[in-house]
């Protein structure tokens, strides 16, 4: 059983993009050809609900298979607007009676950017955000740049940070530099590698 997740956790991952992709693509071709294919009636009605089901229930699962992965990578500071998501299905049941007129393809179109617009809307409000994670160290050094290192110890310091850049680099950790004395500056922003040198900008270097 556990294999079965852990299998099924792989595939319906959502850093999959092809996967699901191609199942967005192949649920839009399949409800486009059924309703253009098939006349109205019973059996078009049914499968028109049923086709935008499969991914929207294959979702739901990925989502249930990663939830701790998921909690982390988007966060909602209003949630309750979610709740606003109950009215796309509506919006397409009104949309199916009130675009009647339209040829099929035009009336899915008209359908689907509806239900987008909706979408996002619910999204906005709810004030969606996504969360990146990341193992990756950033290491900011600050010098001191002022007269009350001796000058003789700047190279020292200089060296120094240079040595550990150069030793922990191949970890793709960050390193930046910021030089102050009076006031602080970024002269180095953090970057995978990075060469010490002298400061480029002006420092009243009698104050620190």
């Amino acid at each position: 059983m556990s294999e079965l997740v852990t299998t099924l956790r792989h595939w319906l991952s959502f850093s999959n993009l092809t996967l699901w992709s191609v199942l967005a693509a192949a649920s839009l071709v399949a409800w486009l050809a059924l309703r253009v294919l098939l006349d109205d009636g019973r059996p078009r009605r049914a499968l028109s609900a049923a086709i935008p089901l499969v991914p929207a229930l294959l979702l739901v699962m990925a989502i249930a298979l990663d939830w701790g992965r998921f909690q982390r990578s988007f966060t909602f500071n209003r949630p309750a607007f979610l709740g606003l998501v109950a009215l796309v299905p509506l919006v397409v049941a009104f949309s199916l009676r009130s675009l009647s007129g339209l040829g099929a393809v035009r009336q899915t179109l008209a359908i689907l950017l509806r239900s987008a617009i909706l979408l996002l809307v619910i999204l906005a409000l709810a004030e969606l955000q996504f969360v990146r994670t990341t193992d990756r160290l950033t290491v900011l050094f600050a010098i001191d740049y002022s007269r009350s290192v001796p000058q003789d110890r700047e190279a020292w310091v200089r060296g120094y940070a240079d040595t550990l850049v150069q030793k922990y680099r191949p970890s793709g950790d960050l390193a930046g530099v910021i030089y102050f004395a009076k006031t602080p500056r970024i002269e180095v922003p953090p970057l995978p590698y990075i060469e010490l040198r002298e400061p480029e900008g002006e420092y009243d270097r009698y104050h620190t």
